[in-house]
């Protein structure tokens, strides 16, 4: 994922994007576009199937800006990886 860890996205990267894309499904704000237990675990294990694209989710919040000139502000996450010696 840009860290040099996994050959620059590659294999790790495109199993990362499938479960956080399956993590958006589960969390939908309409209960019954979620997956059921079952489907989750068949898209996990299955790389090959074909993913449909999550709606919106329950946990986002809209916030109202300030305006055009109100300052941007960026986010920024880390991810470690344990690694055994």
């Amino acid at each position: 994922m840009g860290d040099g860890t996994d050959g620059g996205g590659g294999r790790h990267g495109a199993s990362i994007k499938r479960c956080m894309q399956v993590a958006l499904l589960c969390v939908q704000e309409d209960a019954e576009d979620r997956p059921a237990m079952d489907d989750v675990v068949k898209m996990l294990s299955n790389e090959q199937a074909i993913l449909p694209e999550p709606g919106q989710s329950a946990y986002f919040n809209i916030r109202p800006s300030a305006g055009a000139d109100a300052p941007s502000s960026a986010c920024s996450i880390s991810i470690s990886m344990i690694t055994p010696r």
